[in-house]
């Protein structure tokens, strides 16, 4: 943030349109204000990412929240002296693609959380870079294209898998979204162009 004498400038991670989705979404928007989990955790950068603020969320979607930090066995004491006391409470430490992360997830005012930590920085995360292709696939491929998402996500296909199958590709796709991350705009509209 960058404070003149009158005005405040404030950069999000966020654009403005997934703003205005988490900020519409009431009860989520409540609940995160309640948790306090972006100033409890600030030191650890954390970023809210997911379905919420994409606007396709559905019953069983979670507040994704992703953090970052040196000294995860840290960053674990810091959730559980913060959040233990929350409904359906858990937290855990494993590996992935050789990285080790931790997964907290708890209920306020029965709204799901889960925070996800790593030694790596938040906006270099895989799930941030989905998070981002996602939100420029929806921008890129309009209403018609977030429907066919929404239609998927409804019959409790997961959030990377429904994009995948909505823009008719196949493999992995936690990877293939990574590869679509670093196409260009006009690329990605050639892609949405296949699907209709």
């Amino acid at each position: 943030m960058i404070s003149l004498e009158k005005y405040a400038v404030k950069f999000h991670h966020l654009s403005l349109e997934s703003v205005v989705n988490l900020e519409n979404n009431e009860e989520v928007f409540e609940a995160i204000c309640k948790s306090k989990v972006l100033s409890l955790l600030k030191k650890y950068r954390p970023l809210i990412a997911g379905t919420f603020p994409l606007g396709i969320s559905q019953k069983e979607s979670d507040v994704d929240v992703l953090l970052t930090a040196n000294d995860l066995d840290g960053l674990v004491d810091e959730i559980e002296n913060n959040f233990k006391n929350e409904a359906s409470f858990e937290v855990y430490c494993s590996e992935q693609s050789g990285e080790r992360y931790i997964l907290a997830r708890f209920k306020i005012d029965e709204v799901p959380f889960e925070l996800f930590g790593q030694c790596i920085e938040t906006v270099k995360q895989r799930a941030y870079k989905h998070f981002q292709i996602e939100e420029r696939l929806l921008k890129l491929g309009g209403g018609g294209f977030k429907n066919r998402i929404q239609e998927l996500r409804a019959d409790g296909i997961k959030t990377e898998l429904a994009f995948i199958k909505a823009l008719n590709l196949s493999g992995d796709p936690y990877l293939k979204l990574l590869e679509l991350h670093s196409s260009s705009d006009n690329e990605l509209r050639h892609i949405l162009a296949g699907i209709n």
